[in-house]
């Protein structure tokens, strides 16, 4: 299953498709963007939060309820 279908674009360390031996950059839009900029804003916001009631596994939700 294939959910996401971004592609990274080297943009600096490679030429020719070898290293140049400096570090390497590359870029990776987020397609998804737009539908988190209200939900992640420092601001506040009218929009209801919702509460999690079940952690999700492999995420940090058990430690932030526990807090």
């Amino acid at each position: 299953m294939k959910i996401e279908t971004d592609h990274a674009e080297i943009y600096t360390g490679v030429r020719h498709g070898k290293s140049l031996g400096s570090p390497i950059g590359l870029i990776l839009p987020n397609k998804d963007f737009e539908n988190w900029t209200t939900k992640m804003s420092s601001k506040s916001v009218e929009e209801e939060i919702k509460k999690v009631t079940l952690p999700r596994p492999g995420h940090a939700d058990l430690a932030g309820v526990q807090k």
